[in-house]
């Protein structure tokens, strides 16, 4: 008589095989229809491509789902490092505004001592500036001059010495008056020579036409603390022009010389503002 593990084995042997049996049929029945969707989809192409899209709509949702983490990760971070960098932003504007507060309590009392000074010395004024506007309609630019011919004169009430002004800074002043033309002479003629002081350093020079558009400045002190960037206005000395009007900045030092880079380039101007801010000078304006 059969033991109990001879009948519990055989049993087991027999179950083993046929899951073995009912694998392979089910392998051969997935291969089969496999085989032939393959076929069919390269008879009908709408079938395959139905069928890719049909993939395509069950896996979207699937994989949108599984994406939701990420997304959600990603948003996090970003809202993160947005507020890093507000923080960063409030800061620096935060410095900003205590800097601007410090300028502006000192700009005002500059103001105060400024105005309490000149009741102090009996300030006289600048008288008020007329200014008018011109074309240029001529430009005399070769090797030895440097100026310009406008359509006022006279009659449009410009004199010998006015100020040429363009773009906010200094290009001349006028030579020669006609009734209804003027000549004005560039501040890069070679003829040229402007009293100049630097502003921030206080350090005074002439600026010297050389028929460029960097003049350098002569007559500077050994001494001086000029450095690049900074802004050349006019000094007011002479009597010509009034202090303050911006020439340029510089542009260059060296052991010759120092070289201020225009503001304003005199061979690209086709309108300019004539000023007479009332000033007689003391340089013979008629030569």
């Amino acid at each position: 008589m059969p033991s109990y593990k001879e009948i519990f084995g055989a049993s087991s042997r027999s179950r083993v095989a046929r899951r073995t049996a009912i694998q392979r049929i089910l392998f051969l029945i997935i291969f089969v229809i496999g085989l032939g969707l393959l076929a069919y989809s390269r008879i009908n192409k709408d079938f395959s491509t139905s069928l890719k899209t049909g993939f395509y709509d069950l896996a979207a949702p699937v994989i949108n789902t599984l994406m939701e983490p990420v997304y959600f990760a990603s948003s996090v971070g970003e809202e993160a490092k947005n507020l890093v960098d507000l923080r960063e932003e409030n800061t620096r504007l935060a410095k900003e505004n205590l800097k601007l507060q410090y300028y502006k309590s000192q700009v005002s009392r500059l103001r105060t001592e400024n105005t309490e000074l000149r009741k102090l010395l009996s300030f006289v004024p600048d008288a008020p500036s007329k200014s008018i506007a011109a074309r240029v309609i001529a430009t005399s630019s070769s090797s030895f001059v440097k100026s310009v011919l406008i359509n006022a004169g006279q009659r449009q009430g410009i004199s010998n010495g006015d100020s040429a002004i363009y773009n906010e800074a200094l290009i001349g002043r006028v030579v020669e008056t006609g009734k209804n033309s003027a000549r004005v002479l560039l501040l890069t003629d070679i003829s040229s020579r402007i009293p100049v002081m630097i502003e921030g350093t206080r350090d005074r020079a002439i600026l010297a036409g050389n028929n460029t558009a960097s003049p350098p400045l002569k007559y500077l002190s050994a001494t001086n603390n000029v450095e690049i960037g900074q802004l050349v206005i006019t000094s007011g000395h002479g009597g010509i022009f009034p202090a303050g009007l911006m020439i340029g900045h510089v542009s260059k030092i060296s052991e010759k010389n120092v070289q201020v880079k225009l503001i304003a380039n005199p061979d690209s101007v086709d309108y300019v503002r004539i000023f007479n801010f009332g000033l007689n000078g003391v340089i013979d304006l008629k030569k």
